[in-house]
């Protein structure tokens, strides 16, 4: 196993956890709009960080659990992307 080798874990959640988390939200979007277009409510936001947040430690976790060393792995810091983009956590090797 290479010493130097550190893992970083990044988050992000999109419209769509946005709706999982709000269901009610799929009811804003009529069939002329985009689900990006819709402002986020300060619940929604929060609710999306907090899932943001929890998904790189739930990652590192399992790691952690598999034999890598803790200290080897460095979390981002959550982001949200509106639309249909990136969603989950993404692993950089360095």
């Amino acid at each position: 196993m290479k010493t130097g080798v550190h893992i970083t874990l990044c988050s992000f959640t999109n419209t769509a956890d946005r709706q999982l988390l709000q269901p009610e939200t799929a009811d804003e979007v009529d069939e002329t709009d985009k689900p990006d277009k819709l402002e986020l409510t300060d619940e929604q936001r929060v609710g999306l960080t907090e899932l943001a947040n929890q998904r790189p430690t739930k990652s590192k976790q399992w790691l952690v659990d598999a034999g890598i060393d803790a200290a080897r792995l460095v979390l981002c810091e959550a982001e949200h992307i509106e639309g249909e983009g990136l969603a989950g956590d993404e692993l950089n090797i360095w």
